[in-house]
């Protein structure tokens, strides 16, 4: 493939892998993709279960060399950086059990990361994800974080923070083509799920991470850099036509859940996310005044 199809021109652009371990610590991988604005630090505070993988996009090179434990620099988004090591280290990666492919601006500890791991591992799930905190971005309700759960089953895991067991990962990067860089990924990886996956795929209520809003970050989104938003819109939906994908046409499905344990976190959140939520609400209830209101004054005549 042309690195020029992709709409990202490094991608054919050999990178080496800079090692600093000889072996794996952990059967655990967080892999991400990182700017000049990333949250990594955060995910590498506390002690941690697992090893990382850091490729490198931004301008201020080595930056994040010695934080992880894997590291290359190359200019594309998490996916295209994976298919990338699959294609050139798959026998580093075909250590690890399970891969968390994480975007580099999600606000989570490293111990949630380690409890995540825990928990796909205990009830061997294919695909999981951290629920999303009201606090930031919510793109699709479904993973909203729920106080009073511990987790949900459901049909959906967002691309934004997906944790996969590795032969489920790997059964998708058989197909993944990386001219896809963001949009549609999700529906695609769970394509390639067996079809009933009633008790397989998850979304964990106990353990949210915050995406943060765009305006924190300037009002400008780092993948965007990478690829503009009508082209990876065009891109899915040519990809998704061509191999005949149609999870997306199915819509968001929740098949259970296991409550929460009442307790001082779990009402401090139900308290945090009913008042944002509250807030929230009352914002766009002003923002629709101001807008009708507006639209009631009529122009002065103009002679």
């Amino acid at each position: 493939m042309q690195a020029e199809s992709l709409g990202n021109s490094d991608y054919d652009v050999p990178s080496s892998l800079r090692e600093n371990i000889e072996y794996p610590r952990s059967r655990h991988l967080v892999f991400t993709s990182a700017g000049d604005k990333a949250n990594l630090h955060n995910w590498t505070k506390a002690g941690r279960n697992f090893d990382l993988w850091i490729n490198y996009y931004g301008s201020d090179k080595p930056k994040y060399k010695s934080i992880g434990d894997y590291y290359t620099e190359k200019a594309v988004g998490k996916f295209p950086a994976l298919h990338y090591a699959y294609q050139n280290w798959s026998s580093i990666l075909a250590r690890y059990k399970a891969i968390l492919v994480l975007d580099d601006d999600i606000i989570i500890s490293g111990s949630s990361i380690c409890r995540l791991f825990k928990i796909r591992e205990e009830l061997d799930l294919w695909l999981i994800q951290p629920a999303f905190s009201p606090l930031g971005k919510v793109s699709h309700s479904i993973t909203r974080a729920n106080p009073f759960n511990s987790l949900r089953y459901v049909n959906f895991v967002e691309l934004t923070c997906p944790l996969f067991r590795k032969d489920r990962l790997d059964d998708f990067m058989d197909v993944y083509n990386p001219e896809l860089v963001g949009w549609g990924i999700d529906w695609w990886f769970l394509d390639t799920l067996p079809q009933d996956l009633q008790g397989r795929v998850a979304i964990v209520d106990e353990i949210p991470c915050i995406n943060p809003f765009d305006w924190t970050k300037g009002g400008k989104r780092e993948i965007d850099l990478l690829q503009d938003r009508p082209t990876r819109i065009r891109t899915w939906r040519r990809i998704k036509r061509e191999n005949s994908i149609f999870t997306e046409d199915l819509g968001f499905a929740e098949y259970g859940a296991v409550k929460s344990s009442l307790s001082g976190v779990v009402i401090f959140r139900a308290i945090l996310y009913s008042l944002f939520d509250a807030h929230d609400r009352f914002k766009r209830l002003l923002r629709g005044h101001l807008i009708r209101r507006t639209s009631y004054i009529k122009p002065k005549n103009r002679k």
